[in-house]
């Protein structure tokens, strides 16, 4: 998967988006981070912001994981975000609005 091969805005975000959700899984927060930051730069897509919002949860941010997983809501209709936006209130012990 090399989003460098990908010339439409989108496709090259969801490309960096996917890696950057591959680092996460491999625990590599610095290499995520640049996938996600590089996903944005491609486009601003609900799956680069859902994905950059679970990075600031384990990075125990949660303010600005609430500010990208908004962002994702408002751009996938809630697909992406809305599952996020729960962890994010789940990290903080917010049971009730987790839901």
């Amino acid at each position: 998967l090399d989003p460098e091969l990908m010339f439409q805005p989108a496709l090259k975000s969801e490309a960096h988006a996917i890696r950057g959700l591959s680092y996460l899984g491999q625990r590599s927060e610095k290499h995520a981070e640049e996938e996600f930051l590089a996903a944005l730069t491609a486009a601003e897509t609900a799956r680069a912001y859902a994905g950059y919002a679970t990075l600031k949860i384990l990075q125990n941010k949660p303010d600005q994981a609430h500010e990208y997983a908004d962002k994702a809501i408002y751009l996938s209709g809630g697909e992406f975000g809305l599952i996020v936006k729960g962890n994010v209130y789940l990290s903080q012990g917010n049971y009730k609005n987790s839901k």
